[in-house]
């Protein structure tokens, strides 16, 4: 049955977002290969190195043991100083997976770095999803999703490369389809958006990721104008203030960006508006 689905797939990207959604619902961790601890890795910390800190505690209890940590920022590192075999930069905003390094460490091969995905968590520290800061068709790496501690750089390519915002991109890399670098989900939505501050912005959902969305990110310091759904019969109405629009008048509206409000259908919507939208006008949370 699977080999009858597959033969009939014309583009199979369209369906890797599909398995990316399985994988994060259904996978467990499960680390096949034998484990190789004999490459060095420093650890760049900007942080505070104590038990109070997730961040450091995360750290300190990685599976794999051949690394250094040392308290410094990103900016102030001589990357021509260090003699470690490996690099990663990490902030104190994260959370580790706790096989964080061995996975990156064991899966960068002969490439000059290596990437992981994120893991969203809400308040409570619930699992939300886990996104991805590679372009699934280009394999490009989308900058406004980026964070430092989502990669690994071998040091002699970093050091003839030199440490810069944009490095990854000019590297041979690797790509891990995990999410091993734990981030606050209203941090995350608030950096994706924050290009946009003083841009006229609109939610497209009136439903209930929409709502929670508002519940959680504050709107304050962003110019949101209101809410656009695809149901003529809701517009008129409010959530928390935000007058809803129906899709079917979005050119006669005067619109920034569209920051579109759905977890199960986000491509799917997507796809759709830019039918009528300026596609660079659509800002994505999970998928790119």
């Amino acid at each position: 049955m699977c080999f009858n689905e597959f033969s009939r797939v014309q583009n199979f990207w369209e369906y890797s977002i599909n398995f990316i959604s399985i994988f994060n619902t259904y996978s467990e961790k499960i680390i096949t290969y034998k484990r190789n601890d004999s490459l060095r890795v420093k650890v760049f910390y900007n942080g505070n190195p104590s038990s109070d800190s997730q961040t450091y505690k995360s750290l300190c209890s990685q599976s794999y043991k051949n690394k250094s940590i040392e308290v410094r920022k990103k900016e102030e590192v001589d990357i021509a100083d260090v003699e470690e075999d490996l690099v990663c930069f990490i902030d104190e905003r994260v959370v580790l997976d706790e096989e964080y390094l061995l996975l990156m460490v064991n899966s960068l091969g002969d490439r000059d770095c290596i990437l992981c995905g994120i893991s969203l968590k809400d308040n409570e520290g619930r699992f939300v999803e886990n996104v991805y800061p590679v372009n699934i068709d280009t394999m490009e790496i989308d900058k406004s999703r980026f964070i430092d501690e989502c990669v690994m750089y071998k040091t002699k390519v970093l050091q003839d490369a030199g440490v810069l915002d944009d490095a990854p991109n000019r590297m041979n890399r690797g790509f891990i389809g995990q999410g091993l670098v734990e981030v606050d989900y209203k941090e995350y939505v608030r950096k994706r958006i924050l290009p946009y501050k003083k841009k006229r912005l609109y939610i497209f959902g009136a439903g209930g990721h929409t709502v929670n969305l508002l519940n959680q990110i504050d709107f304050s310091e962003f110019e949101l104008c209101g809410i656009i759904d695809s149901n003529a019969d809701l517009e008129g109405q409010t959530i928390q203030g935000y007058p809803v629009f129906y899709k079917g008048n979005i050119e006669k509206m005067e619109i920034d960006y569209i920051l579109i409000s759905s977890q199960s259908y986000e491509k799917e919507i997507f796809e759709d508006l830019k039918q009528s939208f300026n596609e660079e006008k659509l800002i994505r949370i999970y998928q790119i």
